[in-house]
């Protein structure tokens, strides 16, 4: 840990953790300049963001005194008494961490959890762990998983056992979201990449499973597959070596079956624990539950909430506030009621086709989105606030992708600066999290869920459609501010020539945000613009453009996501079967040498009388990178 940089999501982590006056000390103690501490406190505006002043201060250290590392911030953090911090700085900035988010800073410890599950740990040898709500033991279980219904608090259980397993048992650890419909050749790359630092793709879950399993004999792996929903997922990780382990988070006891996964049960919070976090994230003392009689409300609210962490935590977050007294209180017996008819009404609903369906949460989710956006106002039940129509907006993204904040404020049509206010507010609401990158937000997918349902709830049914179009027309907006043509101009004269090239909108000039390039198949297919889509898969420009801005795994996931969803009654042209074929098939060297594109595909790739693949490699022979290439024969026929 000597001397390693300062990754910028502990700037995040120290700028939301830390005072204003604390953060100040610290960089005094770190001898940053009285000048630079004076010129960030003259231009922040008031009233203060406290987070954001405090990331400005740090980034100002680390400029200036670029030979700031983690171990002077551990010294300087104690030096200011901020002892709490610094375990949980070293433990996240160990070396042998890799792609896990930030625990929460109102994780509540849960050593009844963690001591067992680091047991199993060390008894299941190369078998896999599970965390689950229900058990089954095998003699010779090949997983060890952890099982909860969702809300349950699994992930954030696991993130704290990989700090344990990294400390006690020194394991490299990798963390991985697999979701409902998982990249898996792209999730074993991103392993190699972890581990070696050198980017790859593999064809196949064959070839990737072969370097897994060779790479892996002699080392000392924890592999973390998170939010898993099919167990044959799992099969194509569990060939490490055998001093690797591999944990499952999940919510089917089928998929702990399956995998023959040692199981560890992860229902609801402990009562102990339950109250400790709902007063952490009301930010509230026992002292002062106890000078406001309110021990009887906070036991009854645990009991409505039911002792689940994603209930407490959104809850507990409404309840968040700057005032005590009678008015305060008043607050807490009004949420108790809303929360006890919410729950009701959701108890008694009918037909509702939700996933994961839980009274418990909806009505907790009901109540905490009722409180956003209005402080200090009367409730109105016939309009919506402006931050709850930003989180409803939410609903048009994908499960488990992180959100940029940039993207938010362009769909909102307003300043990043402007949209900061309300994106904050979300984040307290426990709604949303920071993701790792703290340009990133991430949205819980039960929460995801429930958005998307309150989106058509309240705009009708097919709504949401019409909001992918809105941040489509965004990004096309945004070609034209920065191309400065008339989009209108471009697309009659492309469609004058092909009805194949994307003439649609050219989405290969779009500037990359980190979001657009990876996600903009699945806004178009959401927004029923089936044959744009169909269009940009065949384009050369398009395939170029997001293999440079992206990597050939991602480029690759698009033709295989288009061709899952597709209905039955309509068929995918056999251009884009083929692009996909060459594309795969080529992966091994376009992963090391995205230049080498034009000259795969022209020696892979031919017609054969297909007009889609005629027109595709028109545009590769103008490509102006094209090297012809030397005695390669096409070999994959149309």
């Amino acid at each position: 840990m000597e001397g390693r940089v300062v990754p910028s999501e502990l700037i995040h982590k120290l700028g939301h953790d830390l005072t204003m006056q604390q953060c100040l000390d610290l960089v005094r103690h770190l001898d940053l300049p009285h000048h630079i501490i004076e010129d960030v406190t003259g231009r922040r505006n008031t009233p203060i963001n406290v987070e954001a002043f405090n990331s400005e201060l740090l980034l100002g250290l680390l400029n200036h005194r670029r030979d700031t590392n983690v171990t002077h911030l551990i010294g300087g953090l104690s030096e200011i008494g901020r002892v709490d911090l610094v375990e949980e700085l070293e433990a996240y900035i160990a070396d042998g961490i890799h792609g896990m988010d930030l625990l929460p800073s109102e994780y509540v410890e849960r050593p009844d959890h963690i001591e067992p599950l680091l047991q199993l740990v060390k008894q299941a040898g190369s078998a896999p762990i599970g965390i689950s709500d229900g058990v089954r033991h095998f003699k010779r279980p090949e997983a060890v998983g952890i099982k909860g219904l969702g809300g349950t608090g699994k992930t954030i259980l696991a993130q704290a056992l990989a700090y344990e397993v990294r400390k006690q048992l020194n394991k490299e650890v990798v963390w991985l979201t697999l979701s409902q419909e998982p990249d898996i050749p792209n999730l074993l790359a991103e392993i190699c990449y972890y581990l070696t630092g050198e980017t790859t793709a593999f064809p196949n879950e064959k070839t990737g499973q072969r370097w897994l399993r060779d790479f892996t004999k002699k080392r000392k792996i924890f592999l973390i597959l998170d939010d898993v929903w099919n167990g044959e997922h799992v099969r194509p990780f569990n060939v490490m070596g055998p001093n690797c382990n591999i944990l499952i988070t999940t919510r089917s006891q089928t998929v702990l079956k399956f995998v023959r996964a040692q199981g560890h049960v992860v229902d609801k919070l402990e009562a102990d624990h339950a109250r400790k976090m709902l007063l952490n994230y009301a930010n509230i003392s026992e002292e002062t539950v106890q000078q406001n009689n309110m021990h009887t409300l906070v036991k009854n609210i645990l009991l409505s909430l039911k002792l689940f962490p994603l209930a407490l935590a959104v809850i507990g977050s409404s309840l968040r506030d700057t005032e005590r007294g009678p008015v305060y209180v008043e607050k807490w017996k009004n949420t108790l009621e809303d929360l006890q008819k919410r729950q009701a009404f959701w108890e008694k609903t009918e037909n509702v086709k939700l996933c994961d369906y839980n009274d418990t949460l909806m009505g907790a989710f009901d109540v905490s989105f009722d409180f956003l956006g209005r402080t200090g106002q009367p409730f109105d039940a016939g309009s919506l606030t402006r931050v709850q129509e930003r989180l409803l907006d939410l609903a048009i993204f994908p499960e488990d992708v992180a959100i940029p904040r940039s993207v938010l404020a362009m769909l909102w049509g307003i300043s990043l600066q402007e949209a900061e206010k309300d994106i904050e507010e979300l984040v307290d609401s426990s709604f949303v999290t920071r993701a790792k990158d703290p340009t990133m937000l991430k949205v819980h997918d039960l929460v995801l869920q429930y958005v998307k349902y309150r989106y058509e709830e309240v705009h009708g049914d097919g709504s949401l459609q019409g909001r992918h179009c809105n941040l489509l027309n965004c990004y096309q907006q945004s070609i034209e501010q920065d191309s400065g043509v008339n989009m209108e101009i471009l697309q009659g004269a492309a469609s004058s020539s092909s009805q194949n090239t994307g003439e649609h909108v050219q989405w290969w000039n779009v500037a990359n945000d980190n979001y657009v390039y990876r996600n903009i198949l699945h806004h178009l297919l959401e927004a029923n613009k089936w044959t744009e889509a169909e269009s940009l898969l065949l384009n050369y420009s398009w395939v170029v453009k997001k293999l440079n801005e992206t990597d050939i795994a991602s480029l690759i996931f698009d033709y295989e996501y288009f061709q899952s969803i597709i209905s039955p009654q309509q068929e995918v042209k056999n251009g884009i079967k083929l692009i996909h074929t060459t594309l795969t098939f080529t992966a091994r060297v376009l992963a090391i040498d995205k230049k080498q594109l034009p000259t795969q595909l022209l020696g892979t790739l031919v017609t054969a009388g297909d007009v889609d693949v005629d027109l595709f490699l028109h545009q590769v022979k103008q490509d102006q990178y094209f090297n012809r290439p030397l005695a390669l024969e096409p070999s994959l026929h149309a």
